[in-house]
């Protein structure tokens, strides 16, 4: 699908006519048309993008790049501080995705999955709770050792 067949389509669930979307950005009779033989400018394509609420990358490519709601609220308010403010966000941010990062490697290594048996020197079995931890230790072991 072309360009101008995505902004046709935006235009269409709007219930707009290509020449009734022209009108209303501003734009000459007949323009877009005219994008399938020779590229528009930045700024008239920025123009049709904002009018049928999509990306120029979105006319461009035709990938839609769509954030979550609370993606889009998170921007918002991101946006509201200075350029030196959201540096200092961003490595909080950081630092609580390595706190994160660490807290699942620890939950990793002592969840148990497995058992292992061992016997008693006075003859009897024991079973005891393998941690991944433990069992990563035991696969990594040589063949021929005893554990």
């Amino acid at each position: 699908m072309s360009m101008v067949d995505r902004i046709c389509e935006l235009a269409q669930k709007k219930g707009l006519s290509i020449a009734a979307l022209e009108k209303a950005v501003g734009l000459s009779n007949g323009i877009i048309g005219k994008w399938k033989k020779q590229s528009p400018s930045c700024d008239k394509l920025k123009l049709v993008a904002d009018y049928l609420n999509t990306t120029i990358d979105y006319l461009l490519t035709g990938i839609k790049n769509e954030l979550k709601q609370n993606e889009i609220e998170l921007l918002e308010v991101f946006q509201n501080f200075n350029d030196r403010e959201q540096v200092k966000i961003i490595g909080r941010m950081e630092e609580w995705l390595e706190v994160k990062h660490q807290r699942e490697a620890i939950s990793k290594s002592s969840r148990i999955v497995g058992v292992q048996v061992a016997r008693r020197t006075d003859g009897k079995f024991i079973k005891e709770p393998l941690t991944a931890e433990e069992f990563e230790r035991i696969e990594a072991l040589p063949e021929d050792t005893d554990y």
